[in-house]
């Protein structure tokens, strides 16, 4: 192979290490940045699905996080709410119809209507307008009628499509989700590059 050749074939591979290495760099701090939120915003406080065996408080029952694909974190809020067990539950390859609020979670704190970036909650109409939303029908970013997806299906982020496998019906789910269970390096709407988001969805119904 002639020398020339050669090195553009090694500087490409050089380059794409070091795109491959900043990604994990960032992957791993918003991870670490969502865990750290997860842990002490809540009350009772979340502690991991994985630490479950090490609860050790009898009379209060723990509130907890499942990781899904490493980098996406979800927390059923009504997770022990009576008759919850005899509500149909979400395998993967269900049509799911949802209600949800998507939001920019750079700053990874409670967020408010000005990190909302779509949604389908017609509840939040009000909210939006007097955020300046113009609510007109070309505005990709919020129909408001429930949505339905495929879990673990292609027609919606990955973090959230494989984070409602597990659910049931009428659940209240909070989903986190790092930029690379999200949109990557694309800029979608307000969102820059790299941004994790977090998405508050209900379980509307399955088919």
């Amino acid at each position: 192979m002639p020398m020339k050749k050669l090195t553009i074939i090694i500087s490409a591979l050089c380059i794409f290490a070091g795109c491959g290495q900043k990604e994990e760099d960032t992957t791993l701090d918003q991870m670490n940045r969502i865990v750290s939120f997860l842990t002490s915003s809540h009350s009772p406080r979340l502690i991991s699905e994985a630490d479950l065996p090490d609860y050790m408080d009898d009379d209060v029952p723990p509130q907890f996080y499942t990781v899904y694909g490493r980098a996406a974190y979800r927390y059923i809020v009504n997770y022990y709410d009576e008759g919850r067990e005899s509500r149909r539950e979400v395998v993967r390859g269900d049509r799911v119809s949802i209600t949800y609020a998507a939001y920019d979670f750079t700053a990874y704190r409670s967020v408010t209507i000005a990190q909302l970036y779509a949604t389908n909650d017609e509840s939040l109409r009000d909210a939006m307008v007097e955020a300046g939303w113009t609510l007109d029908e070309a505005n990709r970013f919020y129909v408001f009628e429930p949505r339905t997806v495929v879990a673990g299906g292609g027609d919606v982020i990955s973090g959230v499509s494989g984070s409602l496998a597990g659910c049931r019906e009428g659940d209240q789910v909070e989903i986190y989700c790092t930029s690379s269970m999200a949109y990557g390096d694309s800029m979608v709407g307000i969102l820059e590059k790299d941004t994790p988001v977090y998405w508050r969805v209900k379980i509307e119904s399955i088919e």
